[in-house]
């Protein structure tokens, strides 16, 4: 092949890079046009959205008003079962541990932490004034003594 083909073909993948770019800016635009009338619509109840936040960042864990130790299993403890469980947790708007998903598992004492966790109490996070829910995880660390 000479060297103008070889030109041609780089114009052609070129152009179709560029075409499907500008493809993409455009339906981005549009999303955020659609999404900024959207703020500007006066709330309803049923317009307002849930909001979720995760910790990390700027977003600290909230204070831990109740805290209840987990019941260590007298099965593991007769087997000398020690580790850690790492829970994700969804604290509700109220600061009640709504949901709760074992991470990082050790069977024998899932259960009991899952317990301990599920009747903890946070106080309420606020995202502008109103309240929000919370994604975090919790360690709870089992060790005999």
């Amino acid at each position: 092949m000479d060297r103008r083909r070889y030109e041609l073909i780089g114009y052609r993948q070129f152009a179709a890079t560029l075409a499907c770019a500008a493809a993409v800016a455009a339906h981005v635009g549009a999303q955020v046009q659609s999404r900024t009338a959207s703020l500007n619509e006066p709330k309803t109840a049923t317009a307002v959205a849930v909001k979720r936040l995760k910790v990390g960042g700027a977003v600290q864990p909230p204070a831990k008003l109740v805290d209840v130790k987990p019941a260590y299993p007298e099965d593991a403890k007769a087997a000398h079962i020690e580790g850690v469980v790492i829970l994700g947790v969804v604290i509700g708007e109220d600061g009640s541990v709504i949901d709760s998903t074992v991470l990082r598992s050790i069977p024998q004492l899932d259960q009991a932490a899952i317990d301990a966790v599920r009747q903890w109490e946070f106080e309420p996070t606020l995202l502008n004034g109103e309240p929000v829910e919370l994604e975090m995880t919790i360690t709870i660390n089992f060790t005999l003594q």
